[in-house]
């Protein structure tokens, strides 16, 4: 995903906000930026936040959930000359989340539980982008990104006492790696080249979530390709 954020003009810039309403809703945010010689910078910081509600007013037995959440992002550029750049962003966010539930067993003492999720990611890349002549582009990257997730339920006697024992937990964790460079090079105004490498690592485990469950698999994978875009007249493009 190309993410497309705002690009500051100005020494500095900032605006705020905030809004409310019932169930506890609660949305805020700020955010700044500036640019400085040939640095530009910008950060985004949210909360979120709504209450436990009933999703059915004569059932008090099905809650929606109590929902929290927390979001980041962080960009950077330095134009080191007109034909180099490199770039760093980072973006992040964490979710909790708990709601009772129903979970009738016939006459038993407890009739509820009380579920419980939380995930979280992170994200992080480093661009460079350089420009030797004026048909030569060449841009090298390097991103990393994880995600951790947990999730259980208790129960939840007639009183609303919380037990202690969990139930039917689960977890999902990721870690990926990536590392690219493309060249890109105009051929005149009828051939366009592009070549490049590209590796990727993917770690991942999950409880009651995937194949070999918390043991995890690892897969990595490494690739060259080469394009050639043709278009020897207005109305025919070969590409190979």
């Amino acid at each position: 995903i190309n993410m497309i954020t705002h690009e500051p003009t100005r020494p500095f810039e900032g605006d705020m906000w905030l809004s409310g309403g019932t169930l506890g809703a609660l949305d805020g945010g700020v955010r700044l930026g500036g640019r400085w010689k040939q640095l530009t910078m910008f950060a985004d910081l949210e909360l979120h936040h709504i209450d436990a509600y009933t999703l059915l007013p004569q059932d008090q037995s099905t809650m929606g959930a109590n929902a929290t959440r927390y979001d980041g992002l962080i960009k950077l550029r330095y134009q080191l000359t007109p034909r180099a750049a490199f770039s760093f962003s980072g973006n992040a966010y964490h979710n909790d989340a708990n709601g009772k539930a129903t979970d009738y067993t016939g006459t038993a003492t407890s009739g509820y539980n009380r579920a419980y999720s939380s995930d979280s990611t992170q994200n992080y890349a480093v661009t460079g982008d350089f420009l030797p002549t004026n048909t030569t582009v060449i841009q090298t990257r390097f991103y990393t990104g994880r995600y951790d997730e947990n999730s259980h339920q208790k129960t939840l006697a007639t009183d609303g006492t919380v037990g202690t024992s969990q139930l039917d937990y689960g977890n999902l964790y990721e870690r990926y790696h990536r590392a690219d460079t493309t060249i890109s090079q105009q051929m005149g105004v009828w051939n366009f080249l592009q070549g490049g490498f590209e590796w990727a690592q993917d770690n991942y485990r999950g409880l009651n979530r995937l194949v070999d469950g918390d043991a995890g698999k690892q897969i990595t994978t490494n690739d060259v390709w080469l394009q050639d875009r043709i278009q020897p007249w207005k109305r025919l493009t070969i590409n190979v």
